[in-house]
């Protein structure tokens, strides 16, 4: 690298070249976002509230939950904001999925305080690295 910032290269095959060209050229790539809608659960009761989360319980209504997934707060079928549950529990046990029809304890991390009739849309977002095809 020289002063100007010029990175010099050298390659004595051609293909090395293409690879090494290919390889920045995906790096400039933006990711894709790949979100899977997992379920829902309807707010019961409010257990506490304290400065960044809640634990509230509820009753999983469609699908079912997975432990730090991400979630869409809806209120009368409005979104007003997301959070994420970092914390499943069962009756005393705590889990890392809750399926449909179960009543369950959740913590909602999130500014937004919820209320008793919220319903929370639990999803999971991945990236997936793009790839340059060359034909």
């Amino acid at each position: 690298m020289g002063n100007t910032g010029v990175q010099f290269k050298q390659f004595k095959i051609i293909y090395d070249l293409f690879d090494y060209v290919k390889e920045e050229l995906e790096k400039l790539l933006n990711p894709e976002l790949i979100i899977t809608e997992l379920g829902n659960i309807k707010i019961m009761a409010i257990f506490r509230t304290e400065k960044g989360h809640m634990i509230v319980g509820g009753r999983v209504e469609m699908g079912k939950l997975q432990k730090d997934c991400k979630v869409r707060v809806k209120r009368n079928k409005e979104i007003i904001g997301k959070g994420a549950l970092s914390h499943l529990q069962t009756g005393k046990q705590e889990v890392k999925e809750i399926p449909e029809g179960t009543e369950c304890g959740v913590q909602f991390d999130g500014k937004l305080r919820l209320e008793v009739g919220d319903v929370l849309e639990a999803y999971k977002e991945e990236k997936k690295e793009k790839k340059l095809v060359l034909s």
